[in-house]
């Protein structure tokens, strides 16, 4: 009789701890997703940019989880078991980008958007003050940088953030190199004023004597 139970508790666990071995292995996805899902609420309203990206993102991941309980309640635990890893490569991504979606959010939505403003403001009033400014080219640079603007902004709501940061900070340069051009400009002026009226000035006191 002790064998046949004995032989009984052998089969049962045949068939529980493949189970249970894989609900263990999902619960370290499932904490995971849960912190992401903390880290994402309490900067929320730094990344408005990104909602749709986040739903969407936490959405297939639990689609994900559960096409994985179907398999493992299917007694499937070797198809449930192929999901995990695709899981932590999504969660993995997520988690890695958080750190600087805050700071990338608010760089495109805010900082540069003001600054192609203030460019475009101060390029008028420089037009409107009869300085020569084609050289410069710098419509047609703000059109370009506002297509790379665009573009990078598309990266980052799919989370593809390689050299992203150091793209906008490019951005950033380029139009602070056009208000020290900028500056420049009004220098030259300022000098070639000055200039004009010392000649100007000696001109008259030779024609006084």
């Amino acid at each position: 009789f002790e064998k046949r139970v004995n032989d009984l508790n052998n089969e049962l666990l045949k068939v529980v701890k493949p189970e249970e071995d894989c609900r263990q292995s999902s619960l370290v996805y499932k904490e995971k997703l849960r912190h992401i899902k903390s880290e994402y609420a309490a900067q929320q309203n730094d990344l408005l940019l990104l909602n749709d990206s986040f739903e969407a993102v936490f959405k297939y991941i639990d689609e994900l989880f559960e096409q994985f309980e179907e398999f493992v309640e299917n007694a499937q635990y070797d198809d449930a078991n192929a999901i995990l890893p695709k899981v932590d490569q999504i969660l993995h991504e997520v988690s890695s980008a958080l750190p600087d979606l805050a700071n990338l959010c608010t760089l495109v939505v805010s900082i540069i958007p003001d600054k192609f403003i203030s460019l475009e403001n101060a390029y008028e009033e420089m037009i409107a003050d009869n300085y020569p400014l084609s050289h410069l080219n710098v419509k047609s640079s703000i059109r370009s940088m506002k297509n790379d603007l665009d573009r990078l902004t598309t990266r980052i709501k799919r989370f593809d953030l390689k050299d992203v940061h150091l793209e906008l900070d490019n951005i950033v340069s380029h139009i602070d190199e056009f208000f020290v051009r900028f500056n420049e400009e009004k220098e030259a002026k300022e000098k070639f004023l000055e200039n004009n009226e010392g000649v100007y000035s000696t001109v008259n006191l030779i024609e006084r004597k």
